[in-house]
């Protein structure tokens, strides 16, 4: 998500849309832009707010900045000795960059504005990294390997904490920074970052094992809710939940690509997984009244029962329309 609700659209080749949310879930493009020097996998992530994408160039070692939402400015271009294996970008506390090679971790400014000086976090022999998360202010960055463990390292001391997870093929940490999430192909499991221990809460977010990689779950701005596509018994659902107490708030039909939510933390935008960006996006509400006004104003008349038990199950339908 970005700035004034603009839903900011990452495509695997490194193509970035920028949508524009609109009342009754309707968006629509601002713009598209595809990068001309990216590398063949550019393995390309965007920050929590929107507001950085990086991705690796044609060169061995080489990471393009660029910020989406000023498509002519031309960004940066960071040189590295080594090839790169994962990425991380935030922009929340300066504009930081995570890269992970066969031997180490680097964390570094993009630019001058960044506090944080550069950093290299050497990695244990026989260590792959298959991605990286890294922490809003910088102080953590958190990874796992191609066996499905994963680590939190401390940027400053380079200290690293092995998480007692296992399976793991997603890592995500909520925009507060106060909790890591990590996604196996059967559960999501919550990392208390500041007091070290892992939440007594683990969200049923199967997914058949018909996935991977798994797309990481995503935190709501405000750091109370968290949503995660999953599949159970051949249902295709998007599925949030409270994160302190786990409770499940509610689902949305059909399997999402990818979910994020929008700055007021009360909605969902919903990526279907299609080529066309706009096509395969749309918005659902998490407020039940905001809910049925939504389905209303969409359909045009009441659902049927199977309907109803799909796209609002858990409200009474006798309140809608």
């Amino acid at each position: 998500m970005a700035p004034g609700d603009r839903i900011v659209s990452l495509a695997a080749s490194g193509e970035v849309t920028v949508l524009q949310s609109a009342p009754g879930g309707q968006v629509s493009v601002t713009s598209r832009a595809s990068p001309s020097k990216a590398g063949p996998d550019p393995k390309a992530v965007l920050s929590s707010n929107g507001q950085l994408v990086a991705m690796l160039g044609e060169q061995p070692g080489e990471v393009l900045i660029t910020n989406p939402l000023e498509p002519g400015n031309p960004g940066a271009e960071l040189k590295g000795d080594h090839a790169v294996l994962a990425l991380a970008i935030n922009s929340t506390v300066g504009r930081l960059l995570a890269t992970a090679d066969a031997s180490a971790i680097t964390v570094r400014p993009v630019d001058g504005g960044a506090a944080t000086p550069e950093r290299r976090i050497p990695l244990a022999t026989g260590t792959t990294v298959a991605a990286l998360a890294l922490h809003p202010n910088g102080t953590f960055v958190a990874a796992y390997n191609s066996a499905g463990n994963a680590y939190i390292w401390d940027v400053m001391s380079g200290q690293q904490l092995t998480l007692p997870m296992k399976g793991v093929r997603a890592v995500a940490f909520s925009p507060d920074g106060k909790w890591l999430s990590a996604s196996t192909s059967t559960d999501i499991r919550i990392w208390d970052v500041e007091h070290r221990h892992e939440s007594p809460v683990l969200l049923p977010a199967s997914t058949d094992g018909l996935v991977d990689p798994l797309p990481p779950a995503s935190f709501s701005p405000d750091g109370q809710y968290l949503a995660a596509p999953r599949i159970s018994e051949g249902y295709t659902r998007t599925s949030v939940w409270r994160v302190d107490t786990g409770t499940l708030v509610g689902e949305v039909g059909g399997y999402a690509s990818d979910v994020a939510f929008l700055s007021d933390s009360r909605r969902l935008a919903v990526a279907v997984g299609v080529a066309d960006a706009e096509a395969g996006l749309f918005l659902t509400e998490l407020d039940p009244q905001a809910l049925v006004g939504t389905i209303c104003r969409v359909v045009g008349r009441k659902l049927t029962a199977d309907e109803w038990n799909q796209y609002a199950a858990g409200l009474p339908q006798e309140a809608a329309c």
